[in-house]
């Protein structure tokens, strides 16, 4: 994508992960220094239905925006904000759909804002909204 900011409506590259992988979330949990057990120990995971697999931390699926959001500018914006809301675990082995729509634009600024998602079995897991500015695009009108 070029520095002309997208239109109202337009669609972000959707990223799919495939299958999310508990190798990273062990990675961040000690990188965090996290005590929580349920992000790296499946034996510390006793909520029926998870099936002894590991909890992702809410970090990691606003880092699959943030992945999303960068491959669609091709990295010419600057992500300024993420504001988002997780709704439901991400588990280790989860198949995940990230996706956006432009919601509004700013010319003067260069700027826009983005509804987000991530997705699991076409139910929202995250939503919240983002705001990207491309420095170059700053002041154009048309």
């Amino acid at each position: 994508m070029d520095a002309d900011l997208p239109d109202v409506g337009a669609r972000v590259t959707p990223l799919v992960i495939e299958a999310v992988d508990p190798a990273r979330m062990l990675v961040l949990a000690a990188l965090l220094d996290d005590p929580v057990p349920i992000h790296y120990d499946p034996e510390a995971v006793g909520t029926p239905g998870e099936g002894g697999r590991t909890v992702n931390q809410g970090p990691l699926a606003l880092g699959y925006l943030g992945r999303m959001l960068r491959a669609w500018t091709e990295g010419a914006a600057d992500l300024r904000r993420i504001r988002c809301r997780l709704h439901a675990n991400v588990l280790a082995g989860d198949r995940l759909e990230c996706g956006g729509e432009v919601v509004e634009t700013d010319p003067r600024a260069g700027a826009c804002r983005i509804a987000v998602w991530v997705r699991r079995d076409g139910v929202d897991v995250v939503t919240g909204s983002a705001e990207l500015r491309w420095p170059d695009a700053a002041g154009r009108t048309g």
